[in-house]
């Protein structure tokens, strides 16, 4: 039974980044375009941070994860920001679907694992 749940876990991995890869081969080129800015030093930088806090609020609604959360923004690069600002984007416009489901896993894992 335990090789049955590592397989069913990695089933869901495999699962998991297949949807993540599709996400983000979906971006348009106007979110590449903020990216770039955004790296060149646009100061869109606190803008970005407070879409990610403001999705991170709306799917948790709790405030020790939601300061935590804002903590580990101010030590992340403009790249990482604007990452996860476009993954937050993608949370809270897509409603409820499983684009915006593995959009939050991302940005959680991002975050995390950071």
């Amino acid at each position: 039974m335990l090789n049955g749940r590592r397989i069913a876990g990695r089933t869901r991995l495999v699962g998991s980044v297949s949807g993540a890869l599709l996400l983000l081969g979906s971006l348009t080129t106007v979110e590449l375009a903020h990216a770039a800015r955004s790296a060149n030093g646009d100061p869109n930088r606190a803008p970005d941070s407070s879409r990610i806090l403001v999705v991170v609020e709306q799917t948790t609604q709790n405030d020790r994860l939601v300061e935590r959360v804002r903590q580990k923004l101010s030590t992340l690069d403009f790249w990482q920001v604007t990452l996860l600002a476009m993954l937050a984007e993608r949370v809270s416009t897509s409603g409820r679907t499983p684009g915006s489901d593995v959009a939050l896993l991302l940005l959680a894992a991002l975050i995390v694992l950071d």
